[in-house]
């Protein structure tokens, strides 16, 4: 897919993340909706001469003319808000930096704490390592500590 051919398929508007088809085919309007969010991936997915393409990405190309060159980063943390304001092409580490919630492993339900012989640890990575932030005694602390150590060392997080 190159720009010219995205262009021709579909019409994007930046402020609102949206695309559009350009005209009627296999039962699809012209001025219809193109893509569906996929819950599961947390983006919205098109499908454009047989092949299956993230939508975030493709507003970087309808705007720039070519492909990100790295990963597209969606700076509120919401991977269905396609608006372009939204994006941003960003390395891996930094648009790892910008995750705003715990991962699907993380049994306490809060970023950056983990629970280590009773106690509730605050740990970060910086430059690939593991850093302890500290033992404590309840969630909040440890979280308060977790979004303090963010701030300082992971510059490619959007606060919040």
């Amino acid at each position: 897919m190159d720009a010219a051919r995205l262009r021709e398929l579909l019409d994007y508007d930046p402020e609102t993340g949206i695309f559009r088809r350009r005209r009627t085919a296999g039962g699809v309007k012209a001025g219809a909706i193109a893509g569906t969010p996929r819950k599961q991936l947390d983006y919205v997915v098109l499908s454009l001469d047989h092949k299956k393409y993230l939508a975030h990405r493709l507003a970087w190309l309808y705007i720039y003319g070519e492909w990100p060159q790295q990963h597209i980063d969606h700076i509120d943390h919401d991977g269905l808000n396609n608006r372009f304001a939204n994006l941003r092409d960003v390395s891996r580490s930094i648009n790892q930096q910008n995750r705003a919630g715990p991962t699907c492993r993380n049994r306490t339900g809060t970023q950056g704490v983990r629970e280590r012989d009773g106690k509730l640890c605050a740990e970060i990575r910086i430059d690939g390592r593991s850093v302890n932030l500290g033992r404590f005694q309840n969630k909040e602390q440890a979280s308060a500590a977790y979004r303090e150590a963010k701030q300082k060392y992971h510059p490619g997080f959007i606060k919040d």
